[in-house]
């Protein structure tokens, strides 16, 4: 599955390539900051939730993460992968736009 994450970023990398403005490396820095940032991220909040809620709820583990791969587990995906957009959009500074008045 990575392969073809990996692959699937390079295509979209190398088709434009004429008319890229963005380098190979921020590409790539972009790609390992989603898949092992947001990746691991996802898994460790998705094991805590699931051991703690089979803890408080009585239900057996394998019930508990049966039913939160389903319900739970893609908004937790989600969010994640939203969050870390964040910083860039809390960075992002608007100009304003002088009009001219005649």
């Amino acid at each position: 599955m990575t392969a073809a994450a990996v692959w699937g970023v390079l295509q979209l990398f190398l088709l434009p390539w004429p008319t890229r403005s963005v380098r190979l490396s921020t590409v790539l820095l972009a790609l390992v900051v989603g898949v092992y940032g947001c990746g691991v991220a996802t898994a460790l909040i998705q094991l805590a939730y699931t051991r703690i809620h089979a803890d408080h709820s009585g239900h057996p583990l394998v019930e508990v993460v049966n039913s939160t791969s389903y319900t739970v587990a893609p908004w937790v995906e989600e969010l994640v992968k939203i969050s870390s957009l964040l910083p860039a959009g809390l960075g992002f500074k608007v100009r304003p736009h002088e009009f001219s008045q005649e």
